[in-house]
């Protein structure tokens, strides 16, 4: 049973109150944000070992995602002042889309599941994390860029596991929680909004992580390595999915890759390298750039096939930039130019 369980909703912020210690177990009042209602309301903080405790909530380009400063303590009210443009990708628009029933179809078409995901994580796939974590009831899992709950709250559904999961987007976690209604998973599921680089939990709170594709759209690929080690206790695992730059390609192809990529796509070295140095000892790597390869064509093909139901629903000139975008990713992956990895990690 999770420690913390949220009031009303599955989408809680919370952060301290400036200048308070950062000690998760030190008493603090708390402020939390009900993502719903859109009111600030005071919670005393936990001091059992998964209690939250970051002192501010970040934005994946390292801004402040939530301000205290910007909440009006009198009527109640918080101004969010997160910039979706400077993340380089149009989150709301893509949940937004997620939910009109043609999407939902065509996700089932290509992943085998409609959480309206933004991941690549095929249902295949998804069976496999939950086997290769030894998920099962019990068991504290944390998801982290879970967006609208695609693969987490199916592996909390799937092994009887209790799972945190922590995005940005309030749309995403809004989402969630309907699916986390409709599954009954209240008792086994939360969501923090929170940035993957700067994790609002105490260290070794969870016995194991998973992310699919997240390091590839954000810029803190180290600092979220490192922030996943911080919170799981030791040889607790971690599998995650990542879209990456095949290495030693021309400039050409090079710029290619970057053009057809995440938004974020581009790493400062190796992610086995990266991995290493963050804490974590690689058990077992993957690469699914076949299975990545199959659902971007079925994808397309999908969009072909319904062209007419699709551009109704999200209007001609969306559908014919979003298939050209999937199209130029489908050449760079056939010239070998982008790969897809699974990577099976122990905290050392």
């Amino acid at each position: 049973m999770l420690v913390q369980k949220t009031i009303t909703m599955l989408s809680l912020v919370l952060w301290q109150i400036p200048n308070q210690p950062s000690d998760p177990d030190s008493a603090c009042k708390k402020e939390a944000y009900d993502s719903d209602s859109l009111q600030c309301v005071s919670q005393n903080k936990e001091t059992a070992n998964h209690a939250l405790y970051q002192a501010h909530l970040y934005d994946i380009t390292g801004g402040f995602l939530f301000d205290p400063g910007h909440c009006d303590y009198a009527s109640g009210q918080m101004s969010l002042s997160v910039d979706a443009d400077r993340c380089g990708c149009d989150f709301v628009s893509s949940y937004e889309q997620s939910r009109l029933p043609i999407m939902r179809e065509v996700e089932r078409s290509v992943l085998g599941c409609d959480y309206g995901g933004t991941s690549w994580t095929t249902r295949v796939q998804a069976d496999g994390i939950a086997k290769i974590l030894n998920l099962q009831a019990g068991v504290n899992h944390l998801d982290v860029g879970s967006g609208s709950g695609w693969p987490a709250l199916f592996l909390a559904r799937s092994s009887g596991c209790d799972v945190t999961l922590v995005d940005i987007p309030m749309i995403a976690l809004s989402l969630a929680n309907q699916r986390v209604a409709e599954e009954g998973l209240d008792n086994q599921c939360r969501a923090i909004v929170a940035s993957g680089a700067a994790l609002p939990f105490a260290a070794g709170a969870f016995d194991s992580l998973s992310h699919s594709d997240v390091l590839c759209c954000l810029p803190e690929k180290m600092e979220m390595l490192q922030e996943c080690r911080r919170v799981v206790r030791s040889q607790a695992a971690m599998l995650f999915t990542v879209i990456s730059i095949s290495p030693g390609l021309a400039q050409a192809d090079y710029a290619q890759a970057v053009e057809a990529g995440p938004p974020f796509i581009e790493a400062p070295a190796e992610y086995s390298q990266m991995v290493r140095e963050s804490g974590w000892r690689i058990i077992g790597r993957q690469d699914v750039t076949a299975d990545f390869a199959v659902s971007l064509r079925t994808l397309v093909a999908t969009m072909t096939a319904r062209a007419d139901e699709i551009a109704a629903a999200i209007g001609a000139d969306e559908l014919l930039e979003q298939k050209q975008h999937r199209q130029s990713q489908i050449l760079a992956v056939e010239k070998g130019l982008l790969k897809r990895e699974i990577f099976h990690c122990l905290a050392v």
